[in-house]
């Protein structure tokens, strides 16, 4: 009896000395599958993966960094690669990693990349794109291709001048979404890398945006405004996230999915939002990759539902063909930590001062210009 109790504790000690635990923390869209296949790994491993859903990673991880008290791995937007760079217990993403997980573009490692090293692994693409209800806009005659141009919105305008739908809306103070407008005719930096607000080209580029509104092309709606006035067939076009397109589906909302126009013959590129997983604890490197092998491979579904464009493989998904066709019109945003910290300060209040009409264009962007060489 005593050899059978003592058999029995050993077998459970083994177990224990072989399972490894994990702590992941995730956000955005699809808890509910994250926990799922953490599930299904724990039982097929014995490990123990445990899902943290962190609604705000940005603020967590900031805190976490100057606390210590950091996961071993997390889901990362490709802008937080830059700081968590700093952190002492990362693991650098080697080459032989990459290549158990599938195939990555250049342009997606490189933006998971601080001085050379890849220090989060690409998962998926969100992008801002334009919805567009193409069944309102074939009602009135029209119907936007590929390579739609302002002054189609401009036509559209006219044809609805007397309707109650309005032509296309977006919000004109979101410095995320003027961020491709601002860079459509030249670089937001100068040679060094530092931003550049009081040029010549982005005071032009926001007196024609403004225009564009005075002139009812453009409707300035913030977030929610937009999902209710699109859902409800009472704008024809709105300019986005992809995120949003589970939101429309599930409301039974008529849309097509589009790059951002095309302005002065060229394409306003809009922002690939990519997200990827950085380990933060390098001792537990091997059930990292474990698992994250394991969650990718049974990743096609979660992409599918959430509209999201998967990076590490080439998806022949007929769901999300006009997603990989609208990427390949997109950009990413400039990395750098000073960028970052000071672009979305400043650039908001500049848009709400002109909107408001409370400066002019070259008050707000000296003032900008002012504060980013005090602060930079």
């Amino acid at each position: 009896m005593k050899f059978k109790t003592f058999l029995i504790f050993f077998i459970l000690l083994g177990s224990l000395l072989v399972s490894k635990n994990l702590t992941v923390w995730v956000s955005w869209e699809g808890l509910s599958f994250f926990e799922e296949k953490a599930e299904e790994f724990n039982k097929d491993t014995g490990h123990n993966i445990e899902i943290l859903f962190v609604p705000n990673m940005e603020e967590k991880l900031l805190t976490s960094i100057k606390t210590g008290n950091l996961p071993d791995l997390a889901l990362i937007k490709d802008v937080h690669s830059g700081y968590l760079s700093h952190v002492n217990t990362l693991y650098r993403i080697k080459d032989e990693d990459l290549e158990q997980l599938g195939t990555f573009r250049k342009d997606d490692l490189k933006v998971f990349s601080v001085n050379n090293e890849i220090v989060a692994i690409p998962y998926y693409a969100d992008l801002q794109v334009a919805f567009v209800n193409q069944k309102i806009l074939k009602e009135s005659g029209h119907e936007l291709s590929f390579d739609y141009t302002i002054d189609d919105i401009r036509e559209i305008k006219d044809d609805f001048e007397n309707s109650e739908i309005f032509p296309a809306a977006w919000d004109f103070m979101s410095p995320y979404v003027f961020y491709p407008f601002a860079v459509h005719d030249a670089e937001l930096i100068d040679e060094n890398g530092k931003l550049q607000m009081d040029t010549d080209f982005l005071a032009e580029t926001i007196r024609n945006i403004k225009e564009l509104f005075d002139e009812n092309i453009f409707e300035r709606y913030e977030r929610g405004a937009l999902i209710k006035g699109f859902s409800s067939g009472k704008i024809a076009i709105i300019l986005q996230g992809s995120y949003l397109s589970p939101t429309f589906e599930q409301n039974e909302t008529s849309f097509e999915i589009l790059p951002f126009p095309v302005m002065n013959d060229k394409r306003i590129k809009g922002l690939i939002d990519a997200k990827g997983f950085a380990i933060l604890n390098r001792t537990k490197q091997d059930i990292a990759l474990e698992f994250i092998v394991f969650l990718y491979s049974n990743s096609n579904s979660y992409c599918e539902k959430y509209y999201k464009v998967p990076l590490w493989t080439e998806s022949n998904s007929e769901k999300l063909k006009d997603l990989r066709a609208v990427l390949k019109e997109s950009q990413y945003m400039e990395q750098s930590e000073n960028f970052q910290r000071l672009y979305f300060r400043v650039m908001r209040t500049v848009l709400q001062s002109v909107y408001s009409e409370t400066m002019t264009v070259e008050e707000s962007l000296q003032n900008a210009q002012e504060f980013v060489n005090k602060n930079w």
